[in-house]
Formats: C-alpha cells, structure tokens, sequence
C-alpha cells in the first residue's frame, strides 16, 4: 500500500466514522486524494494566521470544529521533528479561526510514535496519537478523542481532549 493508498483508506475511515458511528452527516471531510484515478490530487490547504496555506493530509470540517489529520505510512516511528512540525501547523490555523471553532488534529501511523512524541502529546493536548491498521483502530481512537468532543459542542459545552497516555 502507497501512502497515498493509506490517507484514502484513512479518509473513507474517518468520513465513515462521522456518518455511521457519531451520525454527524455534515461533517465535511478533504483529503489530497483525487475524485478519480488518474485525476491530480486537489491539495488540501487551510490558511493560518500567518496568512501561510498549510498543506494537510485529511481536514473535517464540523459546524464548531476543524479537525486535523496527519496521514504517516512510514517504515519507522514519527519522528519529534514532524510532531513538532504539524503542532506549529495546529496552532498557527488555530489562532486564524479563534472564536469561530476550535482546531484539533491527530497524527495517523502505522508503525508508531518515539518516545518523545508521546511525551510531547501529552504536554500539548491538541494533537492525538493514533496507529491504525483497520477501520477498528480508527473508529476506537476517533470515538475516544472526539466523539464526545462534538456532542458536547453540539449543545454548547465546554470540552477538554483526553490527554495521550505516556508510553
């Protein structure tokens, strides 16, 4: 599987998650994966605060939220450096749509996180780490990280994410 074979299989998991599992029809979820084989990829770009339009692998779109996923089907870990490199994306779209909807993200792989990472999510809440091989993995993981997260946003509460275990 190519990595790009894996963020259309994560997409088509999320977006499934968001239909069947929450319910929530109008979530809307982007990917960089073309409509069609053979079509180029319409890159998936969401503006920050820096007026900079940071490429993203897969983005949902929730009347209150923006959730953001970061696609790795590497060979080894995620590294520091490109968990560090998504949270500088996070927090920069972030302070753009401030008082519009809160901006989460998570960071798909399968093959793991470094130490660090793990450490680093969780000081910095806004980024969920999830491996995922199959649908269950994903479905799990979102569920636990964000399902409650948009039904208390769909009655106007306050939520706070679930911090990432330490390995």
């Amino acid at each position: 599987m190519t990595s790009q074979e894996y963020e259309y299989l994560i997409s088509g998991m999320v977006k499934s998650f968001y239909e069947l599992v929450e319910g929530i029809e109008n979530a809307d979820v982007k990917s960089n994966i073309p409509k069609k084989k053979g079509q180029k990829a319409k890159i998936n770009r969401i503006e920050g605060i820096s007026n900079y339009k940071h490429q993203i692998d897969i983005s949902v779109h929730a009347p209150k939220a923006l959730i953001l996923i970061e696609c790795k089907k590497w060979s080894r870990e995620v590294e520091v450096g490109h968990f560090l490199t998504f949270l500088g994306r996070i927090l920069d779209i972030e302070q753009k749509y401030s008082g519009q909807f809160e901006v989460h993200g998570s960071i798909v792989t399968v093959k793991g996180f470094q130490k660090g990472v793990c450490t680093l999510a969780h000081h910095h809440q806004k980024v969920g780490l999830i491996i995922a091989t199959s649908f269950d993995d994903v479905a799990i993981k979102f569920s636990e990280r964000y399902s409650r997260f948009l039904k208390l946003q769909a009655v106007g509460l306050e939520w706070q994410p679930q911090p990432v275990p330490r390995s």
